[in-house]
């Protein structure tokens, strides 16, 4: 098990954009989302020019009640088991991109989400605990860590 603690935020402008350094396709099936524990399925699939890149499966469980942290056991699986699973999903599902974004030695995670929700961008940072972060990037911004509707176990209920 892992203790996962992050910081989530809107991102203003497209200045992140140049310095990305790999991109992924994301795909994310919720099997539960409630608010205190999620059960997923993640398909994530590197962007290459050549479109070669075998697809990495997970499934992963986050228990907790606080926004930014939460205990998280993510498993490797294989990619039947995984669209198996996905299809027990139902409309709980969501679509993104995710670009990596290296600033002070740091690797933001920037979500551009698709589907009903496109035009929402979201970025996160994970780090070791909620106040080790002091710089922030420009294009970051208002905070939306302990906003719920921000989570992605919450966006796959809304329309």
């Amino acid at each position: 098990m892992a203790k996962e603690i992050e910081r989530k935020f809107k991102v203003d402008g497209d200045g992140w954009r140049d310095e990305v350094s790999k991109s992924y396709l994301i795909e994310q099936a919720y099997l539960v989302a409630e608010r205190e524990r999620s059960v997923r399925v993640r398909i994530r699939t590197l962007l290459t020019d050549d479109g070669s890149a075998t697809p990495e499966c997970f499934l992963t469980m986050k228990f907790g009640a606080t926004a930014i942290s939460t205990d998280e056991y993510e498993y490797a699986i294989p990619y039947e088991d995984a669209r198996s699973l996905v299809s027990h999903a139902g409309e709980l599902t969501l679509s993104k991109i995710r670009h990596l974004v290296e600033f002070e030695g740091r690797t933001w995670e920037i979500d551009v989400f698709q589907g009903r929700h496109d035009g929402l961008i979201v970025a996160e940072i994970e780090c070791d605990d909620a106040e080790s972060i002091n710089n922030f990037p420009a294009w970051l911004g208002t905070e939306v860590t302990y906003d719920s509707y921000f989570k992605n176990a919450s966006l796959v209920f809304a329309k």
